[in-house]
């Protein structure tokens, strides 16, 4: 036979696919019909899926009605549980009268997840169609997902049976365009990831790339594609590969390129002819001091003669690196709007953002909404930084500060606190004087405090405000607060307290 040559390879890639986010249903499915199975689906690392879907209503009004309707639709989302625990239900309510949905959640009872489609007219017939994504939260276990898309109703402040009394009647529809499987370590943006290893050898003559296409198996947390491995105990997701029983575990595709390459990295000797040999055609030869596998042939059995080709096997790593794996991003646009997956999706127009309940309507989240000159916060604020007004603050007369009840004796002190403002003060036991440590002024510029007294303050029962050392009140050391009924306020400004307000008696 024949010896050949094949020159060495310069880098050996490999396109990683695991991330993106498949189609489980690859084609459109159009409702009504029967409940679809979508497949076992893992749980870990918060696992969920996501239905991108289009409802579609023809109406057709022969009895006009004034104003509008919104069409309501059912998703029958069940998990049944590959450990065999109770079937589970992604669900979330309909508060009445205001077409909010509440949050979404897993339920062992039989439920489903409501969503609105668009507004529909009652006085002329028309066709609307409007693109949702619902995304569920993350599984409570592993398991076998089915989904049924049915019709609810037409809402206008409850369920409304006349809308759709004879003779006015529609049609429905609902198209699931696409079921994905994500966890969080698996965004659906993120479309694929290069692997590859180059040779480094300075002796190198050749620049040939080996690209071996495209693969979505690869080590991952239960994600789509992901590969598994018997720790002893049960099946886990793979996290690390190597050659042999020692050296460093790296991903399966940055093994397979560097393996490759390995096989590559120097003159690739190639035999072509004839053996005269009765071998397994898988077995490896030993020839010319080496070991070589045949890779195709045709055997002459009553000669027992092999006519094939044989590569010689070389495998060299002192010259085969790792590059950093590429990144390639994409946007998966899926539909219009997602519905209730509390803290990684927001709703449009209806459903929950972290779990506040979202309205169109009263164009509010939670207790923000919108109003005609800004907006305005139904309920208590809680503001943890600074806080900017860039306008005169108004109220309606309610209590906009806590008062701070100061129970002051004879020799007693009291350290006002940063959240103080109006510090109302009283006296028990004997006569003395007590102290009140006001801030500093130079760390407060611009603070008001409030000091109130009742009937039990008096000349021999004294509370004196006592500013830090160096800081003065109107010039003044300390200032006496000695007398029933009293009341003043003081400003920190440039280092110092100013009396603004005093009651006169």
């Amino acid at each position: 036979g024949n010896f050949r040559f094949l020159p060495a390879v310069k880098r050996v890639l490999l396109s990683q696919q695991k991330i993106f986010s498949d189609n489980l249903i690859r084609n459109s499915i159009s409702f009504p019909a029967d409940e679809i199975d979508i497949g076992i689906i893992p749980s870990l690392d918060n696992g969920r899926v996501i239905f991108e879907l289009q409802s579609k209503i023809q109406t057709y009004i022969s009895s006009s009605q004034q104003g509008t309707a919104t069409p309501l639709f059912t998703a029958t989302i069940r998990l049944e549980p590959s450990d065999g625990s109770a079937t589970r239900y992604w669900k979330n309510s309909l508060i009445v009268n205001t077409l909010v949905f509440g949050p979404g959640s897993w339920s062992t009872s039989s439920d489903t997840f409501k969503f609105a489609g668009n507004l529909v007219s009652r006085s002329a017939s028309a066709k609307t169609t409007k693109s949702h994504t619902i995304s569920t939260g993350p599984l409570p276990t592993d398991g076998e997902i089915y989904v049924d898309i049915d019709f609810l109703g037409f809402y206008d402040f409850g369920l409304d049976p006349t809308f759709i009394a004879s003779p006015n009647s529609f049609d429905w529809g609902v198209a699931l365009n696409a079921v994905k499987y994500e966890n969080d370590n698996n965004p659906a943006d993120v479309i694929e990831t290069i692997f590859s290893a180059s040779n480094t050898s300075s002796s190198l003559g050749s620049n040939i790339n080996v690209d071996l296409g495209s693969t979505r198996l690869g080590d991952g947390p239960g994600a789509v594609g992901s590969l598994y491995v018997y720790d002893g105990a049960g099946w886990v997701p793979s996290t690390g590969w190597r050659t042999g029983n020692s050296g460093t575990y790296v991903d399966v595709a940055n093994l397979c390129v560097s393996e490759i390459l390995a096989l590559q990295s120097s003159v690739v000797k190639r035999f072509e002819g004839t053996t005269i040999h009765g071998h397994n055609f898988k077995s490896r030869l030993i020839f010319d001091s080496a070991f070589w596998i045949q890779l195709r042939g045709s055997y002459n059995a009553n000669r027992d003669e092999y006519n094939g080709e044989w590569f010689k096997i070389s495998r060299v790593t002192a010259t085969t690196s790792l590059d950093d794996p590429i990144i390639d991003t994409g946007i998966d646009d899926g539909a219009a709007d997602i519905f209730d997956f509390s803290g990684m999706y927001s709703n449009v127009g209806s459903g929950s953002v972290g779990n506040m309940p979202v309205s169109f309507d009263e164009e509010s989240i939670g207790p923000y909404q919108q109003t005609t000159t800004g907006g305005k916060i139904n309920g208590s604020a809680v503001v943890t930084g600074d806080t900017n007004l860039q306008a005169g603050l108004t109220h309606d007369g309610f209590l906009i500060q806590n008062i701070q009840d100061v129970t002051n004796s004879a020799g007693s002190s009291y350290d006002v606190s940063d959240t103080d403002y109006m510090i109302f003060n009283t006296w028990t036991g004997t006569t003395g004087t007590a102290t009140i440590n006001l801030p500093r002024a130079g760390d407060n510029e611009g603070r008001l405090l409030r000091f109130k007294s009742d009937g039990t303050i008096a000349a021999n029962k004294i509370v004196n405000l006592m500013p830090q050392s160096g800081d003065t009140i109107d010039g003044n050391g300390e200032f006496a607060f000695d007398r029933d009924y009293d009341g003043v306020m003081l400003l920190a400004h440039n280092s110092a307290w100013f009396i603004i307000q005093r009651k006169a008696k």
